[in-house]
């Protein structure tokens, strides 16, 4: 349910702070700030890997949002943003990585056990 209120913060944060794009970095800020500290505080997820998924994506997001200040009025320097947006790519790239070998992760051990089960099917069906 969190999450689903974060997703609605974010919305209002685009749609009611035109004024200033500061003021929505920061909001963006603190909203990843406070899923952070909710998910490392009650680990709502079953699995440990997804808990630390979901808090190393987290710690993504939030890097993200705080290298959106670099790509503000705040860096005049457009070759300087330039340079701070290869950093922001291959930080994204890491995590597409990992969450792309944590899911291939979660199908192989499913496809490990529907054929553990199949295969204790038919020795059950082999000794009758």
């Amino acid at each position: 349910m969190v999450f689903l209120y974060r997703r609605l913060v974010f919305a209002f944060v685009l749609a009611f702070c035109k004024v200033n794009v500061v003021l929505q970095v920061q909001l963006s800020i603190y909203c990843s700030l406070g899923l952070l500290i909710y998910l490392v505080k009650w680990m709502p997820m079953d699995a440990k890997r997804h808990n630390f998924l979901a808090i190393f994506n987290e710690c993504v997001l939030l890097v993200c949002s705080y290298m959106l200040l670099l790509y503000t009025e705040y860096v005049p320097s457009p070759e300087l943003r330039y340079y701070f947006g290869d950093y922001l790519l291959y930080l994204l790239y890491v995590n597409f990585g990992l969450n792309l070998s944590v899911l291939a992760y979660d199908i192989y051990e499913i496809v490990r056990m529907h054929c553990k089960r199949k295969l204790h099917h038919r020795k059950l069906n082999l000794e009758k």
